[in-house]
């Protein structure tokens, strides 16, 4: 595709650079119906003091704009907003180069087919703007950071959901584990209290056997 380009933008930029070249070099044979519009113009010039005010002024302007346009193109320097500026050109010369609108007969051929052509050099420029040579526009590039960053959010927040069911598990786990502990701990005690008890009671009832046994002993004894 490198090399499609290389070719590709010379081929579409030679008209361009030989028409700017023409039009510094011979202004006359490119004023056309700009002519007619020199009262306008010189109007127009009166309210913006840098605009020309003769035809063949802006003829060169056009031209000197076009060539250079069309080297940056073919140079491959900057070639988006070269076409660009090429196709802001092309239009309003499109449209007085040929007004087939006001002509009859063969001339408005003559003028139909130059417009096509003019409109497939435009369709050409067009598409040299949005050539990215392979790279992600700015456009692209700006929505898929916005894409990604809408992703990293919803997987923090799925993080954050997480940890915060975890967190509450294990207060519940902590909690358990306290409340098991404190059973434990009243067990301990109610078993101990219960030992002492028997143990208690035992030693009463060992010692009370011990009484009967020795009343029976001294009863048994002859006197």
């Amino acid at each position: 595709m490198t090399v499609l380009r290389r070719v590709a933008r010379p081929l579409l930029a030679s008209a361009f650079i030989a028409d700017g070249i023409d039009a510094v070099v011979h202004p006359d044979a490119h004023t056309g119906a700009l002519r007619d519009l020199e009262p306008q113009l010189a109007k127009a010039s009166d309210g913006v003091p840098l605009l020309p005010k003769d035809a063949r002024t802006i003829v060169r302007i056009s031209g000197a704009v076009t060539a250079t346009s069309g080297v940056l193109l073919a140079a491959g320097i900057a070639p988006r907003v070269a076409a660009g500026v090429l196709a802001a050109v092309q239009v309003p010369t499109i449209l007085l180069v040929n007004p087939f609108w006001a002509a009859r007969g063969e001339e408005r051929k003559t003028y139909l087919r130059g417009a096509l052509r003019g409109a497939s050099l435009l369709g050409g420029l067009l598409l040299a703007t949005a050539d990215t040579a392979g790279k992600p526009s700015l456009a692209w590039r700006w929505e898929h950071s916005r894409a990604e960053a809408a992703k990293h959010k919803a997987e923090l927040e799925k993080v954050r959901e997480q940890v915060t069911r975890r967190q509450a598990r294990a207060h519940h786990v902590r909690r358990g584990i306290s409340d098991a502990a404190s059973e434990v701990r009243h067990t301990t005690h109610d078993v101990a209290d219960a030992a002492k008890d028997t143990a208690r009671y035992a030693r009463k009832a060992a010692k009370r056997r011990a009484d009967d046994v020795g009343r029976a002993l001294h009863d048994a004894l002859p006197g």
